[in-house]
Order: C-alpha cells, then structure tokens, then sequence
C-alpha cells in the first residue's frame, strides 16, 4: 500500500506510541508536536490513514469539539515494512490472544520466521491473519526427536524458528521444547499483555469484577472477589492474592481477603457476556 512522505511518519508515529508508551490515542496536537509536521501537513496526512482505513476518530470528550485517533490495527498488516530477524528461536507469549492484542513486533518476528508452530491454544487462524510465507504447523505434531532435527536444518539455514503460546497456560507443554532449543540456538522472548498481567491489576484495583475472555474453542476467565470460588471442568486455574505484602501467583486454596482467580475453560454455545474495560484494551 502507498503512503505519502506525511502519511508513513504519522502512522510510524502512531506505531511508536501504541508499541512503546502504549498509548491507545494521541491528539491532533501530539502529532504535530512530536513529528515536526505542519498542521497542514498532518490534516492532510490522518485524511490519507483515514481514506485507507488505518486510522480512526473519536470525539475527544475532554476537548469538546476536537478529535483523537487510534490505529485500526487489523488493517496494518499490508503496510507494516518487512524486517529481517536474527537466527534463533523466538518464544512468543500471545497473552489473552486477542488480535487488538498481538504486538507489531509479534506479526513481525512471525513474519520472518522460517517455521512457526503454535500450541493448540493458540488459534490458527490468529497466525494466518499475519500473512506470513513460513511454514506452519502445531507444536504438538512434533516429537522432540523431529523438533531437534527441525533446529539443525532451520540452523544451518540461518533462519528462525517461532514458537507461539499462552504461556500462562501451555509453560509445562513447551519447557521441554525451550530446554531443547536453548542448546542449540539463541532464544529470544516476545510478550504482550497476559491474563497474570492482568489478574495483579485486578488484584491493585481490590474491587470485585468478571471478565471474560473468548479466544477460539477457550473461554479465559478473570474474576475479582472476597469470596471463594470453587472452579469445576477447568482446563487450568490460578489464583492470585497478597500474602504479607507480596503478591503469590499459585492454585487456588483457602484465603482470606481479596482474590483473583484467572480460569481456563472449554468455551460452550451458551456464552456469558463478554466484557472487557476500556483501559484493557490494547488495541
């Protein structure tokens, strides 16, 4: 896709914030101050991210009458430069595995990579939106024997290998896999915001709420309460609470006070209401 000379430093700009300072809006004032652009220049340039579909407007409720933008990120995949990335093997922590979640940096690494497979909570078509060429597959459709020969054949190629999961929930599945790449090839990580992440900032908040999380055949639940809850037909449950200042990620147990419980479960027709709060969401 073409982009004007104003029109690629706008959306680089609007990148930097969302990748960097996680920023989901800036104002019409922020770009000009931090481009060096003529306000000229910048009207005309959101006018060209906003005729492409890359670029959207909200009515600033503090400003009255004025507006501010945000990348429509699902549309940036055609526009994002191809980068070259270092031979090694790439960990890539989906998180709540959302598509407003997944990083530039994530679809970048992913881009590059000569082989990417994906743990079966991870959907596959979270990878096919990326566009990649690389060969995918399921981590799982490979013994540790044909991973370790996968490593010296992607090796000896100078290529890369990425290895894409929910962390949170698949560490025991690909430790064996990590502990086998890690002798051979350079490891590097790659994360974005997960339900630990979000679970301490429920914990910070101490106030009892529900969010629900759908990602493919999976329901991610994250619930803020006093109370006990007593997870049933979980695939995984977590709980997080403080304990003498210090905050204890474990299985659920009996405690007192103010606790969150992240659970995994099998998603059903029948679905709960999904809700997630503004400030959570990173697109």
């Amino acid at each position: 896709m073409e982009l004007s000379p104003s029109g690629r430093i706008v959306l680089s700009y609007l990148e930097y914030e969302h990748l960097i300072n996680g920023k989901q809006y800036v104002t019409f004032k922020d770009i000009v101050g931090n481009t060096g652009l003529s306000q000229r220049s910048v009207r005309n340039a959101i006018m060209e991210l906003r005729a492409k579909s890359l670029v959207e407007a909200v009515l600033d409720l503090d400003e009255g009458r004025h507006h501010k933008y945000r990348l429509i990120f699902k549309n940036l995949i055609d526009v994002l430069p191809e980068a070259p990335i270092k031979r090694g093997v790439y960990i890539i922590d989906v998180g709540i595995g959302t598509f407003s979640n997944m990083t530039f940096k994530m679809y970048r690494v992913i881009r590059g990579s000569t082989v990417v497979l994906h743990t079966p909570s991870v959907p596959r078509e979270l990878l096919e939106y990326t566009k990649c060429t690389c060969a995918l597959d399921t981590l799982t459709n490979y013994s540790l024997e044909k991973f370790n020969k996968l490593i010296d054949g992607v090796y000896n190629a100078n290529g890369a290998i990425s290895i894409v999961a929910d962390l949170t929930l698949d560490n025991d599945l690909i430790e064996p896999y990590i502990s086998l790449a890690k002798a051979k090839m350079h490891l590097f990580s790659v994360s974005t915001i997960n339900p630990i992440t979000l679970g301490i900032n429920m914990l910070f908040m101490n106030k009892e709420d529900k969010i629900i999380i759908k990602r493919g055949n999976l329901n991610i639940k994250l619930i803020g309460t006093n109370t006990a809850v007593q997870p049933r037909n979980t695939i995984k449950a977590i709980c997080i609470y403080k304990q003498n200042g210090n905050i204890v990620i474990g299985e659920p147990s009996d405690i007192n006070g103010f606790r969150v419980y992240i659970i995994y479960e099998q998603a059903t027709d029948q679905q709960e209401k999904i809700r997630i709060t503004a400030d959570m969401d990173d697109t």
